[in-house]
């Protein structure tokens, strides 16, 4: 009942305030509204793509082939190196690629595979046709290491390939591609990137109030009062967790069922997900705090911290293209965790599928609460 109490008063303190409830409540539902309309639309754009094709083998012909199914591509020929790159500069195309001399020998001879992709930024666009013909290369790749099992003359593979892509470009044989959910929706990613931004914010701000309660001695006094040690703890998690599930709950309830942005994920599965991310960012706030005892520098370094590990946990954009390195640093942060375990329900998984996920998101917890837990004494001096 005291833990209760706590939480209520927390709870009271932060959003029982006109100030509060606009900054807490009723702002992260006018901005989420806005970038609702900035990126959730449906719409097709084409992009203009350059190809110099230096290969004479099966192999560059294929890609040129394969990348000309797609609807969005516009495929332009180029005569030379300079005039691809040319082009790109002067944004006569969106994106270049070179296919240079002996791309098929080596592929069939397991050496390296000369192709270079030509683009002014890196984005989505250009890391989705990457993928693309990084996806017709591995493809070649398996055949052709099948087909040595059977046959390990290099000959004969290589005129095996030929005839059988013969028969796929005359649609006797055909690939058939599945989508897993047709509800996802593109802007999925960047829309609940800000909503856990401002959720991690939100938690951020709580434990604030937990460590003015303790610079001002206030935290001391309840420490007085004939109450036990876990009920204080517990009340104040308490109070965390219940700012921190209404407003999850507020710009789920309004962005989905009034806006009517669909997640492609259920309501119930989605609380899930962002209650264990509150979690973790109840955890990383409080490491934080225990390192600080003043207010004002908590409140410097905050954005030092939630915002670059949202630019590397892949809120703003994903994080696929994103240097190597970075997205081996995404995995120590739970934004990387909880966005992929909404992406991989949006295609279509249960809850089951993404228990990995979950779990990392309350080790976060466990582990960085723990840490941190040094919050929640009084200061002794």
């Amino acid at each position: 009942m005291n833990s209760v109490i706590i939480a209520l008063n927390m709870l009271k303190r932060m959003i029982g305030t006109i100030k509060g409830f606009l900054t807490i409540i009723l702002i992260p539902v006018i901005v989420m509204t806005v970038i609702i309309f900035i990126f959730d639309r449906d719409y097709t754009e084409n992009y203009k793509v350059a190809y110099l094709n230096l290969d004479n083998g099966l192999l560059g012909k294929e890609l040129i082939l394969h990348l000309s199914s797609f609807s969005e591509y516009e495929l332009l020929a180029a005569q030379e190196v300079e005039e691809v790159k040319e082009w790109v500069v002067n944004g006569k195309v969106n994106f270049a690629i070179v296919i240079h001399k002996d791309l098929t020998q080596n592929l069939f001879n397991e050496t390296s595979i000369n192709l270079t992709l030509y683009q002014l930024n890196q984005n989505a666009e250009s890391f989705a046709l990457k993928q693309r013909l990084d996806l017709r290369i591995n493809q070649f790749t398996q055949s052709i290491e099948q087909l040595k099992q059977i046959d390990s003359t290099g000959d004969s593979i290589q005129s095996t390939m030929e005839a059988l892509m013969e028969q796929v470009n005359k649609n006797q044989v055909s690939t058939v591609y599945t989508k897993f959910n047709e509800s996802y929706r593109p802007g999925l990613n960047s829309i609940l990137g800000f909503m856990i931004m401002f959720l991690m914010g939100l938690i951020v701000s709580s434990v604030t109030l937990i460590l003015e309660d303790r610079t001002n001695q206030t935290m001391m006094r309840i420490y007085t009062a004939p109450i036990r040690r876990y009920e204080i703890v517990l009340g104040h998690f308490l109070g965390s967790f219940l700012i921190g599930s209404l407003q999850i709950i507020f710009l789920l309830m309004f962005t989905k069922y009034i806006v009517g942005f669909d997640y492609g994920v259920s309501f119930g599965k989605l609380l899930i997900i962002l209650s264990f991310f509150m979690l973790a960012s109840m955890g990383i706030a409080t490491a934080i705090a225990s390192t600080v005892n003043n207010i004002k520098i908590l409140s410097n370094i905050t954005p030092l911290i939630v915002v670059p590990t949202c630019m590397i946990g892949g809120c703003f954009w994903p994080i696929e293209i994103m240097p190597d390195f970075m997205q081996k640093l995404a995995n120590i942060v739970p934004q990387k965790w909880a966005i992929e375990a909404v992406q991989k329900m949006a295609m279509g998984q249960e809850l089951s599928d993404v228990s990995i996920h979950l779990l990392v998101l309350l080790l976060f917890a466990v582990i960085l609460i723990g840490f941190g837990s040094a919050v929640f004494k009084p200061v002794e001096t």
